[in-house]
């Protein structure tokens, strides 16, 4: 009987090892000044397709990466990209990374619109 007990405890524990081995990264995008939240800012683990968009209170979650060190860029229209390097990933383990962006001025160069009137009315 014991016998079956350990058989069966193995064969359930030992999927959920095998495929528990990812970590999860998070974390909240704010704008330094006002420390509002970012909403649709883009962040991407760089050198991998794995990235996420912040929600509506400025937070992301990238899930399912692998354990590893790695390089977390944030960018979004108006601010100054923001790059951290050395974010250490480990199994089954939460990794939160806050993420500060400073505005930018966007210089746009002049817009002409003319005008044309139809020769016949």
């Amino acid at each position: 009987m014991f016998r079956y007990l350990l058989l069966f405890t193995l064969v359930i524990l030992i999927p959920f090892l095998l495929f528990a081995q990812d970590g999860k990264v998070r974390g909240k995008i704010t704008d330094i000044s006002s420390d509002e939240p970012l909403v649709g800012a883009t962040i991407s683990i760089v050198g991998t397709v794995m990235g996420a968009a912040s929600d509506m209170n400025g937070e992301y979650v990238i899930l399912s990466v692998p354990p590893g060190v790695y390089t977390i860029k944030v960018t979004y229209i108006g601010y100054v990209p923001f790059t951290i390097s050395n974010i250490r990933v480990l199994s089954n383990v939460t990794t939160t990374q806050d993420f500060k962006l400073t505005s930018e001025a966007i210089q746009v160069g002049a817009v002409e619109i003319v005008a044309e009137r139809p020769l016949i009315q």
